[in-house]
């Protein structure tokens, strides 16, 4: 790998790395996006999107973790650990979001979070507020994660975390620019 990525050049100071997590519709990408916008060098990751670039033969979130989901969570989940890094030792503050699912996600970011730059935020509203928010965005798997389930059944998956480690926010009745001015708040605490 090039000196100027690897991180082995000392003139750029490596940048942190921040993941937003939540259930579906919690707004962590809105909020992940804001963060971003504060820093004078940043990256926004929709770990989403490195999921979804299965053209075919992709398994669509359920109730039924499969091992098919498991797989394409592994295989994003890592490539946006690579692509984080890559940009983190060129001094770019990069900000991830991804949904909190399965209740061992935590294991597909062990390498991630052996890294002590790694700042890691939960946003946990209530479900009221959840399930309100994705009926009103009417996002492309909104309906399909409510009627099967899903949706309660990831945030169910949530309330068992124990999120030792982490920053969570009740974003029930906040802004995005409130929750993200809160998660910035958390980065300088922890940075000091």
């Amino acid at each position: 790998m090039n000196g100027a990525l690897d991180g082995t050049d000392s003139a750029v100071e490596r940048a942190p790395i921040v993941l937003v997590s939540g259930p579906p519709g919690a707004g962590k990408t809105t909020v992940a996006r804001r963060v971003a916008e504060g820093f004078e060098r940043s990256a926004h990751l929709k770990v989403d999107d490195l999921r979804e670039i299965m053209v075919n033969g992709f398994d669509p979130p359920g109730v039924e973790w499969t091992l098919g989901n498991e797989r394409q969570f592994v295989r994003a989940r890592t490539a946006a650990t690579l692509i984080a890094r890559l940009h983190a030792a060129d001094g770019v503050t990069v900000v991830l979001d991804d949904v909190c699912v399965p209740e061992h996600f935590e294991d597909h970011y062990a390498d991630l979070f052996a890294d002590p730059l790694v700042h890691r935020v939960m946003l946990k509203p209530t479900w009221v507020a959840l399930e309100g928010r994705m009926r009103a965005r009417q996002g492309p798997w909104d309906e399909l994660l409510l009627a099967s389930g899903a949706a309660a059944w990831c945030y169910e998956g949530l309330e068992r975390l124990t999120l030792k480690n982490w920053v969570v926010i009740d974003s029930s009745n906040q802004s995005a620019d409130e929750t993200a001015e809160q998660v910035r708040d958390s980065l300088v605490r922890s940075s000091s």
